[in-house]
């Protein structure tokens, strides 16, 4: 299945339906041969017309909204949990029914009016279907306001591709998910920290020369039966179910999502156990606070980049060697001596800046962020050799200033320092 993005259209309410076809009868008016002709000819336009655009926006709204049927598969479930597939069919069927009903009923007064040679008959049709019209729309209003809270739904549901290979990340609430997952893929969820700040789950993408993977962000997981889980928790149990090709669950070492390594661990092995077969990878998260060692758990931290090359994502360092820089990350000698490698340079005179590998860096000196200050080095990934650069004035007097642009890089770097 391809990625679903659905379109539905705008519901209009049974008062604003109303109003848009009686305003559009109103203006119409037919010279006939006749008095009695002209009364005709423009009863039977008005009411076509109404009943023409009542019928129509009721089938466009039937035939635009999708179908699902339930069964065991990510999309229909997700719908039936945030929308509820029961109530969204008996509301497309009510509609259906309302827009024949509309037909029946715009075809019974054509005929009379035309059988009529009575002027005021002919009018007295016309009120009737337009009480009668009026009186259905009052009995579909709450269908169509809940379609229209349908249609607010799907906009925020997520598109999934069921035909790449799908990377769900799992976990307590806190334990950095969602920064993990805005530093692997183009997902940018909301990053707080607080529980339950993903609401709902997020999906991006990675990827490669030749390949494309889908990654997915899940709310907080807590080990509890699924009769207790509140419906974002379900949310994420689903996308688990039917999506995943590799689990990757992210625990917190330092504690400080606020459970325990005790509860962390037992969520850990109730996900193995119910998702036997497959391949899970467990990581650490949050190492630049704590590390435990564990040979067989992988440890990063999104937020300073340390360790991301065990997880795939490769992270450079500038360092600022002019008089602008502040202070340096590293001593000269290690560069001459070749024991950290510069993968470029860029610059202007005195103010020049090469880029290397963080994880060089750090293993050489873990402290060495801590040491320069956050004001003197920059973290961008998939350094290409490709920059721009652009003069400003910022302290012209102290040092000649320019900013450094990095394709596919949001990070903004300057000669005088991180901006």
């Amino acid at each position: 299945m391809a990625e679903k993005t659905y379109r539905v259209p705008t519901v209009l309410s049974a008062d604003e339906l109303m109003d848009k076809a009686f305003h559009r009868a109103s203006k119409i008016t037919i010279s006939g041969a006749n008095a009695l002709d002209s009364v005709k000819k423009t009863t039977l336009a008005k009411v076509s017309a109404v009943g023409d655009i009542i019928k129509d926006t009721l089938n466009g709204y039937v035939n635009k909204f999708p179908r699902f049927e339930k069964e065991e598969d990510f999309l229909p479930e997700l719908v039936d949990l945030v929308i509820g597939l029961d109530p969204y069919k008996k509301s497309l069927g009510t509609v259906k029914w309302a827009a024949n009903r509309t037909d029946k009923l715009t075809n019974e007064s054509l005929r009379n009016i035309r059988r009529s040679k009575d002027p005021e008959i002919i009018k007295g049709v016309r009120a009737h279907f337009y009480g009668r019209i009026s009186s259905l729309l009052k009995q579909i209003a709450k269908d169509l306001l809940f379609l229209q809270d349908c249609k607010n739904k799907f906009r925020k549901l997520p598109s999934i591709e069921s035909d790449i290979a799908t990377v769900v990340v799992a976990g307590f609430p806190n334990v950095g998910k969602s920064n993990l997952v805005t530093e692997l893929s183009t997902a940018a969820p909301e990053i707080a920290p607080y529980p339950f700040t993903t609401k709902g789950i997020i999906v991006g993408h990675i990827e490669d020369e030749w390949r494309k993977y889908q990654i997915i962000d899940t709310p907080g997981l807590l080990d509890r039966e699924l009769s207790e889980r509140n419906d974002i928790e379900k949310q994420a149990i689903l996308a688990l179910k039917y999506l995943t090709h590799v689990m990757l669950i992210v625990m917190d070492p330092s504690e400080t999502c606020g459970y325990s390594m005790e509860k962390q661990i037992a969520l850990m092995e109730s996900l193995k156990k119910g998702f036997e077969g497959v391949p899970i990878i467990v990581a650490e998260s949050k190492c630049d606070i704590m590390k435990t060692g564990n040979p067989d758990r992988p440890c990063f931290s999104a937020q300073s980049g340390e360790n991301m090359e065990a997880l795939g994502i490769t992270t450079y360092i500038t360092h600022d060697k002019g008089d602008c820089a502040g202070q340096d990350l590293l001593d000269g000698d290690l560069f001459e001596q070749g024991i950290i490698k510069v993968k470029g340079s860029f610059g202007h005179d005195s103010c020049m800046v090469s880029v290397m590998l963080l994880s060089e860096v750090l293993a050489y000196n873990p402290t060495a962020l801590e040491d320069v200050g956050k004001g003197n080095y920059a973290l961008i990934k998939q350094f290409d050799g490709e920059v721009t650069a652009e003069e400003f004035d910022e302290d012209p007097e102290t040092c000649e200033c320019w900013r450094f642009r990095f394709r596919g890089n949001k990070h903004l770097v300057t000669g005088c320092g991180d901006e």
